[in-house]
């Protein structure tokens, strides 16, 4: 009995230094799995931040170009109005022509907040 409880310790002994070397050689690989992973972490910023700066490259460029756009548009029609206004009535103030050119300003920078909103929606969305 005594043999048999020495060769039974003996085994659990061995297969508990076989679950210490399995565990070891895990904790070993540790620093290296570390490594590889902060090093595509690193790569991930860096992509995360260049696509950020292209965005606002890009939003800039699109906010800067409506901006143009709606500024022609709206004194385009500020000029077709007053030319209407001017053939039904004799005499034009500087005042309504400001305040049709604010309205339309207001109008259209309205329009252009709603569509830059529904833009960002859309490549939130994709």
């Amino acid at each position: 009995m005594t043999q048999s409880a020495s060769t039974v310790k003996n085994a659990l002994i061995a297969e508990m230094l076989g679950d210490i070397d399995s565990i070891m050689r895990r904790i070993e690989q540790y620093p290296e799995l570390l490594r590889a992973t902060h090093v595509q972490m690193g790569a991930s910023v860096q992509a995360l931040e260049r696509a950020g700066a292209e965005y606002r490259v890009a939003a800039s460029v699109y906010t800067d170009a409506a901006k143009s756009s709606l500024q022609t548009f709206a004194n385009q029609k500020a000029e077709e109005i007053l030319a209407i206004q001017s053939t039904t009535q004799a005499g034009q103030d500087v005042t309504s022509t400001l305040s049709i050119k604010q309205a339309i300003l207001a109008s259209a920078a309205l329009s252009s907040f709603l569509t830059a909103l529904a833009v960002l929606a859309a490549q939130r969305l994709s």
